[in-house]
């Protein structure tokens, strides 16, 4: 597990500097990948509120790499959904080099609406994204689980260690893996570069 500070409110600060809402700028993002213009998008490092996991850097902020004339709010949404996508990545592979091996992941949430980040993270990972019944209050359903065992009214083993259902399951996409990949190394670049005035 990784600790990603700003994931959904970096789109919904996006969204609002845009003048759109989130579900307007998330299609956007999906055309802005339908019609291949991603790869002019600039390059978004979206530590608006710190980083936790993998840096521990949480007075570091976020930055917009590659703007110009020709960008709009369609590629800066496009830009948010890749930069935590690529920050999520950056946690995952943490754990992989810990020794941390998984078969699959979880995408709960609000960013769990958007299917597209989904496959950008399932994609990244290379690995198929499992999307959980009542994702988009997992964090609160998981605390509510641990205030039930802390109550001493229930088994911790039936409540904590139950698998989730899953309702729906997003496989890596191959056609956006070398896309990803490029753009993920301009993102690692940007932050070694800049990760001392972040």
């Amino acid at each position: 597990m990784g600790v990603v500070l700003s994931a959904t409110s970096c789109l919904d600060w996006a969204a609002a500097l845009t003048s759109r809402t989130v579900p307007d700028l998330v299609r956007a993002a999906e055309t802005v990948w339908q019609k291949g213009r991603t790869k002019d998008a600039p390059i978004f490092l979206p530590y608006v509120n710190g980083i936790r996991s993998p840096h521990d850097m949480p007075k570091a902020r976020g930055l917009m790499l590659g703007l110009d004339l020709e960008t709009d709010p369609d590629m800066l949404g496009w830009s948010v959904l890749e930069g935590v996508a690529f920050h999520i990545t950056d946690s995952f592979a943490a754990q992989r080099n810990a020794g941390i091996d998984v078969a699959h992941l979880q995408l709960i949430g609000g960013g769990s609406r958007s299917h597209l980040w989904g496959e950008m993270i399932a994609t990244m990972n290379d690995l198929p994204m499992y999307l959980p019944v009542g994702r988009e209050v997992g964090a609160s359903l998981g605390a509510a689980r641990l205030a039930h065992v802390a109550s001493g009214h229930s088994n911790p083993l039936k409540i904590l260690c139950s698998k989730p259902r899953y309702e729906k399951k997003i496989i890596p996409n191959p056609a956006m893996a070398p896309l990803l990949k490029e753009r993920y190394q301009r993102f690692q670049n940007a932050f070694e570069l800049t990760r001392h005035i972040l």
